[in-house]
């Protein structure tokens, strides 16, 4: 092989190895599971309407392995993704018509530490300070959102979830 077709094999497979997001696709109803953690969307609602039709439909997450925590990266970029992201849903047909929505984001709690001895005599104790997020086992996030579709056709909801450490 030559030494280019060697770099572009070297960098496509740094580039994959460095994949942090699972892509899939969700069916109404049904649990989709990455790592312990089920992703799924329930319609709550229907309203068919003159050229479209109307869902509520919830999206949420629900963590049945261990505590997941994630601690805070120190570097900011403007470029760089929310760093507590826990799940994208997003409707591929849906219209956006009436300033509808066509995804919904969930996120990650906050995990806050209560400073308790003053080294520095700063004066900072009882303080709370950001180190991370975190997501408990057994917790569920979830959130509702109006998807507005094409007459006669149910949402396509498909989910981008980062990999969370255990």
């Amino acid at each position: 092989m030559r030494t280019s077709q060697i770099i572009v094999l070297s960098l496509a497979f740094i580039l994959c190895s460095f994949n942090t997001k699972a892509q899939t696709t969700l069916t109404e109803g049904q649990l989709e599971v990455i790592n312990n953690v089920e992703y799924g969307y329930v319609i709550t609602n229907v309203q068919s309407k003159e050229d479209y039709e109307r869902y509520e439909v919830k999206f949420f997450v629900n963590n049945r392995g261990c505590t997941r925590y994630l601690p805070m990266k120190q570097t900011v970029s403007f470029s760089e993704k929310a760093q507590n992201i826990l799940a994208e849903f997003t409707c591929t047909n849906a219209t956006g018509k009436r300033f509808t929505s066509k995804s919904r984001t969930l996120y990650l709690s906050d995990w806050n530490y209560t400073i308790q001895n003053d080294i520095d005599g700063k004066g900072l104790i009882g303080k709370k300070i950001q180190i991370g997020y975190y997501f408990r086992k057994d917790d569920a996030i979830g959130a509702t959102e109006v998807i507005l579709t094409p007459k006669g056709e149910k949402p396509q909801v498909r989910v981008f979830a980062p990999v969370l450490p255990d």
